[in-house]
């Protein structure tokens, strides 16, 4: 029962590329192909290359310098960053506000074995996001610095310590997302206040601070320089006459 719950939460999750959600029609065979091997593209070619140079390029300098652990701690960010933002709607959708509770409710089915099945859904979707990072930065290390049974136990500890750390952020978020949008307002006007207006008045008065700011550090700087010091045109003028008075100046 687990395996086809989560079968069909991934199903859930995959729905556009195997339906129209204009027509709601199924697609092709090709159509659903071609989704699927560009979703792999996307993700294996474009994503995983870009980390795999990355991985690359830290690497070797990092480990060499013995400061392997800062490459596994700028990787291991970006693999939480990556999979947070990948898995975040998925937890919204799927585990929070899923439109099949009282459906699934009404059924035989353990409410234990239906939890588990949303989790694992969250957990494997986080995992995919975040080893397209973690994933590249573990076998370049594997390649780059010795391999010890400790180097590949630490690799493998490290991604299921991710993943695990990965679905901690997606419950997380998921939960704050849902508070958030509960407090926004119905009314439109009000909304385009809070949502527009009040940062974009921000934005202005922060601008403002850094202007005034800068011209009270700029007129400290004029009174307190010494006039010989100030880029006047003398100043200048006399500055060049010394560089070529100089017996250095070619």
């Amino acid at each position: 029962m687990l395996k086809i719950l989560v079968k069909k939460q991934l199903t859930e999750i995959f729905r556009s590329y195997f339906y129209n959600p204009k027509t709601n029609k199924a697609r092709s065979k090709g159509a659903v192909a071609g989704y699927i091997i560009l979703f792999a593209v996307v993700m294996v070619g474009l994503l995983g290359g870009m980390f795999t140079m990355m991985s690359l390029g830290l690497c070797g300098p990092l480990v060499s310098a013995g400061m392997g652990w800062l490459y596994f701690a700028l990787m291991s960010l970006l693999a939480v960053l990556l999979g947070a933002f990948g898995s975040v709607f998925n937890t919204y959708s799927g585990l929070y506000l899923a439109k099949d509770n009282d459906l699934l409710l009404s059924m035989p089915i353990p409410v234990n074995t239906l939890m588990a099945s949303r989790l694992l859904s969250v957990y494997l979707m986080g995992l995919m996001y975040s080893g397209v990072v973690i994933l590249p930065a573990v076998i370049v290390y594997w390649v780059v610095a010795p391999v010890t049974a400790g180097v590949i136990l630490g690799g493998v500890l490290l991604l299921a310590l991710l993943s695990a750390v990965m679905l901690y952020s997606s419950y997380y978020l998921g939960g704050r997302s849902i508070y958030l949008m509960r407090r926004l307002p119905d009314g439109r006007q009000t909304l385009r206040r809070q949502v527009w207006t009040a940062p974009l008045l921000w934005a202005v008065c922060a601008a403002a601070l850094g202007a005034l700011v800068l011209g009270l550090c700029y007129g400290a700087w004029y009174c307190i320089t010494p006039d010989q010091c100030l880029p006047t045109e003398e100043n200048i003028q006399r500055a060049m006459n010394a560089i070529a008075a100089s017996p250095y100046s070619s």
